[in-house]
This record gives C-alpha cells, structure tokens and sequence, in this order.
C-alpha cells in the first residue's frame, strides 16, 4: 500500500506539514516495506493542487498532512483518498500512527462547514471516505 505525507522538506527529519499549501515535498511511503519510493518537491503557491494530483497519480489509499484548501480537498476526496492529520509529527511518528489507527481523520476541507455526509449518529462520512 502506498500512501503520501506532505512534509515540511524532503529530508528524513522533516515533519508534517501544519497545511498541505504549507508543504515543501510530498513524500510517497510503501507502507508495506516502510520505504519512501519518491519524493515531489514543489515551492509553487498552489503546490497543494500539484501534490493532490500526484496523490492520485502514484495511486495512493491516503495521504497525511494538516489542513487542505476547498479544491485539493475534493479532489482527494472525490478519488476516495483517506486523509489523516498528522500536522507536526515527523515522518516516522506519522507512518506509525497511522498505522496504528492513532490519526484523526481530515473530514472537511479548511473553513467547512463539516462533512454533510456525517451525521450525529455516525461516526464515519458517507460522501468522503
């Protein structure tokens, strides 16, 4: 399984980045074999949309990084990508908590209104993953 961690540089020691339009480098993990595969960098301002469409490029099953602008935010979404902050952690930190089911989700976008398929009785989203 491969996943992505928006990081605040391309070096083992960086950490999440607090926003994915913060991020310098999106960091593609093989989760399987705990290895980074690739690394995108990008000092772009729109570097969030470069690195929501490399998230579904490289086939990622989800993506770890702080908050995420309207845009980028559905289109990770609407490709059923699962989104975990891990905003500060470090890169290990972030694989591991993942792995161990220790990351809150990311259910909306940055100044949602909440995700309109989650309601009170559920505790998972029907129109984001």
């Amino acid at each position: 399984m491969k996943i992505a961690i928006a990081a605040t540089g391309d070096g083992l020691d960086s950490k999440v980045a607090e926003k994915l339009c913060d991020a310098k480098a999106l960091h593609i993990i093989d989760v399987d074999r705990f290895e980074i595969v690739r690394v995108y960098c990008s000092e772009d301002e729109n570097c969030d949309h470069f690195f929501s469409h490399k998230v579904l490029d490289e086939n990622c099953e989800a993506i770890i990084c702080g908050g995420i602008r309207k845009e980028p935010f559905e289109v990770l979404a609407g490709d059923s990508v699962t989104r975990y902050d891990g905003s500060g952690l470090t890169l290990n930190e972030a694989v591991r908590g993942m792995c161990a089911n220790e990351l809150p989700l990311i259910r909306d976008c940055e100044d949602g209104l909440g995700c309109p398929g989650l309601h009170a009785s559920h505790t998972h989203c029907h129109d984001h993953p």
